[in-house]
């Protein structure tokens, strides 16, 4: 889910509001309860993963990490996004490396269960998801 700044004016009058709230805004939005039940969602069911096709059937779980990597349109192509999970990164002919998208890119080497060793869910490593999230 996108941040969208309100800006009532157009021109200077805008930017200049908009360089003031923007902060205070995007705080808000963080704050909205919507927004905090996907992301403690993402949290507690997160670490219960263990395949691509678990993962990819949970839209929930689906929407917040793809939304920390800017590839929220995405959450309609579970095929597609199961094939950049499942083939991992190692191999320079994997799906996501010939994909010549960097945000696939990164988002296969967070999540893969296709890269040796899998998807390991730390704490750490979820909080960096959800703040990246929130900052998308």
């Amino acid at each position: 889910m996108p941040f969208a700044p309100v800006v009532p004016f157009g021109g200077l009058a805008g930017w200049q509001v908009l360089e003031r709230t923007l902060d205070r805004q995007q705080e808000q939005f963080n704050k909205s309860p919507d927004l905090q039940r996907e992301i403690d969602y993402f949290k507690e069911n997160i670490e219960n993963v263990t395949t691509t096709a678990e993962f990819v059937g949970d839209r929930r779980l689906l929407a917040v990490a793809l939304g920390a990597f800017g590839l929220s349109d995405e959450l309609n192509k579970q095929a597609f996004v199961r094939k950049v999970l499942d083939e991992g990164t190692f191999d320079p002919q994997s799906f996501a490396n010939r994909l010549g998208n960097t945000d696939y890119l990164e988002f296969a080497k967070t999540f893969s269960f296709g890269n040796e060793g899998g998807f390991v869910p730390t704490t750490n490593r979820i909080n960096d998801i959800t703040d990246k999230f929130l900052e998308l």
